[in-house]
């Protein structure tokens, strides 16, 4: 692992900066303001059903379960 560390900071000094693009996830497309108030309700309602259907996690499972997708190591 210390090779691929060395190797990644060769490459920012090489490069001037990190090696690769970093990009952020694309947000979901919602624009209450371009939306009718029937389509802001029945995403309202598709919110709530999924709550009272079980369907939620708490904020601890859904920070557990990013870092098991992320894999964050402290180096």
């Amino acid at each position: 692992m210390s090779v691929a560390v060395d190797i990644f900071l060769k490459q920012i000094f090489f490069t001037g900066g990190i090696p690769f693009d970093i990009t952020l996830p694309k947000p979901l497309n919602i624009n209450a303001d371009m939306m009718s108030v029937s389509q802001i309700r029945e995403l309202l309602d598709e919110g709530l059903s999924d709550i009272d259907n079980g369907r939620e996690l708490s904020a601890r499972d859904v920070f557990s379960k990013f870092r098991e997708t992320h894999n964050h190591e402290t180096i």
